[in-house]
């Protein structure tokens, strides 16, 4: 079990075992209502040892200073969450950034 808590809103949520982000309401596990958050953005799974991020957008995803990003070769596309981990599903602001809460 993984819980994240959103940095503004507060909002805490329980991640499903594969769990999507981004800006299409009802598609997606979480809704990020911004601009430049994509409509499928990015998902989390476990993968029997780990939690897992990865990237689907077109902007990129940032786990603090780790730039994930589905087609930069310089970029990785999966990331392994720890908690106290930040996730931003855009590059500035806290509006879209999510606290690792527990990865137990």
């Amino acid at each position: 079990m993984a819980t994240l808590k959103n940095i503004v809103s507060q909002e805490e949520i329980l991640l499903l075992p594969q769990h999507s982000f981004g800006r299409r309401a009802g598609v997606v596990n979480t809704h990020v209502a911004l601009p430049s958050v994509s409509q499928n953005h990015a998902t989390i799974h476990w993968d029997g040892e780990r939690w897992v991020i990865a990237d689907h957008s077109r902007n990129g995803t940032w786990v603090d200073e780790n730039y994930l990003h589905r087609s930069t070769p310089s970029a990785v596309t999966r990331f392994e969450l720890t908690a106290g981990s930040v996730i931003r599903f855009c590059q500035y602001g806290d509006s879209s950034g999510w606290k690792v809460k527990s990865v137990s």
